[in-house]
Formats: C-alpha cells, sequence, structure tokens
C-alpha cells in the first residue's frame, strides 16, 4: 500500500492501459506565449502545487508526466562546454536545481514517471543570442518562433545538455 496525505492507495491493479499520461506545458520558454502562461509561471514554481498535482495524478490513476518546453535545460543545468547558455547565478541556478530535484523525487515517490518534452532545434535565448542564432526569436508574429536552428553547434549543444541533465537528476525517467 502506498499513503500519502491520508489516503491510503492499493497498489496491486492492472490498469487497462499502462501508460497514463498528463501533458503539461511549463511556462518556461513556452512554444505560444500569452498572459495565462506568464499569469501561471509563479505557480508552477511552487513545490504545493506540485504535491497536491501529484497527488491528484495518483488518485486518477495517472503515471506520466510529460513537461513540454521549448528548451528547459538552461534552467537545470549550466552547461560545462556552453556555459553562456544560461544566464543565471550560481545562487539562482541552485534554487532551480533543488525545485527540479525536489518536483523529479515526489514523482517518483508516487510512481509518477517524469519527462521533459522539447524541441532540439531551439536554444537558450542566452545560447542564440551569444551565438547569433536569434532569426527564429524575432518573427513579427507573437505566436510563432519561426523554423530553429539545427546546425552543428546546436546539434553538440543539445547532445552536451541532455547528457548533463541526465547525469544531473537521476529521478527523471526521460527526455
Amino acid at each position: 500500500q502506498l499513503q500519502l496525505a491520508g489516503t491510503v492507495w492499493a497498489t496491486e491493479e492492472s490498469p487497462r492501459f499502462p501508460f497514463r499520461a498528463i501533458k503539461f506545458n511549463l511556462p518556461y520558454v513556452p512554444y505560444r506565449d500569452g498572459k495565462a502562461l506568464r499569469l501561471h509561471a509563479e505557480t508552477c514554481r511552487d513545490l504545493a502545487f506540485w504535491e497536491r498535482f501529484l497527488d491528484m495524478m495518483v488518485e486518477n490513476r495517472l503515471n506520466t508526466l510529460s513537461l513540454w518546453s521549448l528548451h528547459p535545460f538552461h534552467l537545470m543545468v549550466r552547461n560545462e562546454k556552453y556555459p553562456e547558455a544560461c544566464h543565471l547565478t550560481d545562487a539562482e541556478l541552485a534554487d532551480w536545481q533543488a525545485f527540479w530535484r525536489e518536483l523529479f523525487l515526489m514523482a517518483k515517490v508516487r510512481g509518477i514517471d517524469t519527462f521533459i518534452v522539447n524541441w532540439n532545434i531551439f536554444t537558450s535565448p542566452a545560447f542564440a543570442k551569444h551565438h547569433d542564432l536569434e532569426d527564429y526569436l524575432k518573427h513579427p508574429s507573437p505566436n510563432y518562433i519561426g523554423p530553429g536552428n539545427n546546425s552543428p553547434l546546436v546539434v553538440d549543444y543539445m547532445r552536451t545538455s541532455i547528457t548533463q541533465v541526465i547525469d544531473t537528476y537521476p529521478n527523471l525517467t526521460g527526455l
């Protein structure tokens, strides 16, 4: 039996669908912009929110949380090869890392797999600016982000970022 917040759940169930997921669009480097996303940025950093959200997932027998963002890695690690990609101070990055570690641990304790879903053709704004890759950020429509970039530089940056994220967050199920 698993007990959380005073509720006991039986663990010997055979669900009809083994993969029962929620797609959660993070407000950090989203693929759409708007007031609703900006409005909830603070809420999505609140671990009490996530505790309630994950408990709701357990109650509804959902077992996978997918977190979607164009590019979350600069909020998770300072890429050793490309440190310019992370605009955060060491203290700010440590705060973000504590948040991610706790979120992934809370999910794991509840039997919920966590996945980061990103687009490998988009980088952090700081990386794009530093390497003059900002074209996709300058589209005239505020709801369109452009075609992205798949140059060898971006491919290498992504590989090193993903490796570091996997090494830094053992409770993250995958990307």
